[in-house]
């Protein structure tokens, strides 16, 4: 049986056509790099040779993984897991910005929460904006964000704020992907991402599953970092527009995860009560109103391709982004 030589950490980004937020992060995180302990493992999703081979160069130490496909995030951070050797698991999204001393701020931290399998530390954005990195399990009225804002005021314990600028340890039902410590055996116990997402809710699944199985996540304050957010997902209006079609659809994913029966029916049904009309009037008053014609084109493409996705979804009983499933397909 091959010995594989076990570190304590490993750092796995997984990178989309990310490259420039890419270098600002590892400019960040290389000084003092502990490597004889730690590591840091980059995937590439539909990855670019020439801009793939340049880092890979210039940064020597750090294992660059070539994925020929944009599987998705989840996808794309089961691979690089698959290859990681350490004990302790942070999954690093490539437009956020953190240096070796919040990781081992943050790994400390999580040695005191011994309670916790999912950790991440509070975020900020370039000016200094307290972000969203946790919320309640989406789920029947909470979908409304009136509803959400009024159960906040009525029982704040239950629906914390998520942009409130936290003083102590909290302990949400899900926390954001984007920068999350996880010991090895948590995640395998969890049994990793789940596929079944193309791009958004894949945090949210991984800990709903955690806590089926009595598995905690927690936000700390002790340690602030900066996420400049939209590194792959803003990089042109084509992409911009999909992101926002997969924000969606992985809502129907999660339902069909983790609702059933009637449960299932209002979920499904409410989702599309809260993004179809509003989509459909949006685009309507562009036109009407003579704003943007991007905002229009967006506002339409999601609008069509949301109607083509539910139909297909209804005939085959498959509520999968098309993405995710050609995935699935290609690699079986």
């Amino acid at each position: 049986m091959e010995h594989i030589e076990r570190l304590n950490l490993s750092i796995i980004i997984v990178n989309y056509r990310s490259w420039g937020h890419l270098q600002t992060a590892l400019d960040a995180l290389l000084p003092d790099f502990p490597f004889h302990d730690w590591e840091i493992i980059v995937v590439d999703n539909e990855s670019e040779p020439y801009l793939f081979n340049k880092f890979k160069s210039r940064f020597p130490k750090i294992s660059f993984i070539a994925n020929p496909i944009n599987g998705g995030y989840a996808f794309g951070a089961n691979l690089g897991a698959a290859q990681a050797k350490g004990e302790h698991l942070i999954f690093m999204n490539p437009d956020v910005i953190v240096n070796c001393n919040d990781v081992v701020n943050l790994m400390a931290e999580k040695k005191q929460l011994s309670d916790v399998a999912l950790l991440t530390p509070k975020q900020i954005d370039s000016k200094g904006r307290v972000q969203k990195i946790y919320d309640v399990f989406p789920d029947l009225l909470n979908h409304f964000r009136t509803v959400k804002g009024l159960m906040r005021i009525l029982k704040p314990e239950k629906y914390p704020n998520p942009r409130a600028n936290i003083r102590t340890v909290i302990y949400p039902d899900w926390v954001c992907g984007s920068f999350l410590l996880i010991s090895r055996k948590d995640f395998d116990t969890i049994d990793g991402w789940s596929e079944d997402y193309w791009l958004y809710a894949e945090d949210i699944d991984l800990c709903r599953r955690a806590r089926n199985l009595q598995l905690r996540a927690a936000c700390t304050p002790k340690v602030t970092i900066v996420h400049m957010h939209g590194g792959s997902s803003r990089s042109s209006e084509n992409i911009t527009a999909l992101s926002k079609l997969e924000v969606i659809i992985s809502k129907n994913v999660f339902a069909q995860r983790h609702s059933k029966g009637l449960r299932l029916l209002l979920n499904q049904f409410i989702i599309v009560f809260v993004n179809l009309p509003i989509l459909l009037l949006a685009a309507i008053l562009n036109i009407v109103t003579l704003q943007s014609i991007r905002a229009f084109r967006l506002r339409g493409y999601i609008f069509s391709e949301l109607m083509l996705y539910y139909m297909n979804a209804i005939k085959s009983a498959i509520w999968l982004s098309p993405r995710a499933l050609a995935n699935k397909s290609e690699r079986s």
